[in-house]
């Protein structure tokens, strides 16, 4: 979610391991919502990727454990 609120559409989303290596990538719908499925038990990291037509923007949340449920 953008500073205003607003979803953020076709936002490249990266699941990385403690590594800092990608596991996998999807991208956001038109409403911003996404899922990792299957995910075996762990900790990671999400990336957020997108470009607002002025410059690429990143994220990066907080490192977290995963216990079988899909990520979203």
């Amino acid at each position: 979610v953008k500073k205003d609120g607003r979803a953020i559409s076709r936002a490249t989303v990266s699941l990385l391991r403690f590594d800092d290596s990608v596991y996998k990538t999807t991208a956001t719908d038109d409403k911003g919502a996404y899922v990792f499925s299957a995910v075996p038990n762990g900790e990671y990291k999400i990336r957020v990727e997108y470009n607002d037509n002025t410059a690429l923007q990143s994220t990066t949340s907080k490192t977290f454990s995963v216990s079988g449920r899909p990520i979203t």
